[in-house]
């Protein structure tokens, strides 16, 4: 998917996909950016669907969703990176296959 032509925006908090290259493959994840250090634009993010996890992103490694993606539910939006299942369940990776 390409970037749209906007910047991230400046108020927070606010929904983006997150792009990871996992063992040679691009994986796409929905979060809530939280935060971001004006400084190093280093951008802080938490995702997850039975638990949350936290993450950190460059601005080149986000993008705000298409207006598509916009009118989807969580459930419809990217969900490739690891994610803890609930009690019993090691990994929702195995639920999501």
């Amino acid at each position: 998917m390409r970037q749209p032509d906007k910047t991230l925006p400046s108020v927070f908090p606010f929904r983006a996909i997150a792009k990871r290259f996992v063992r040679g493959s691009v994986r796409e994840q929905v979060v809530t950016v939280t935060d971001v250090d004006p400084e190093k634009r280093i951008y802080e993010f938490d995702y997850g669907v039975m638990s949350f996890h936290e993450g950190f992103a460059e601005e080149h490694e986000l993008r705000l969703l298409t207006k598509d993606e916009e009118q989807q539910s969580v459930w419809e939006l990217p969900q490739q990176f690891y994610q803890s299942g609930p009690p019993g369940v090691e990994s929702m990776d195995l639920l999501l296959v």
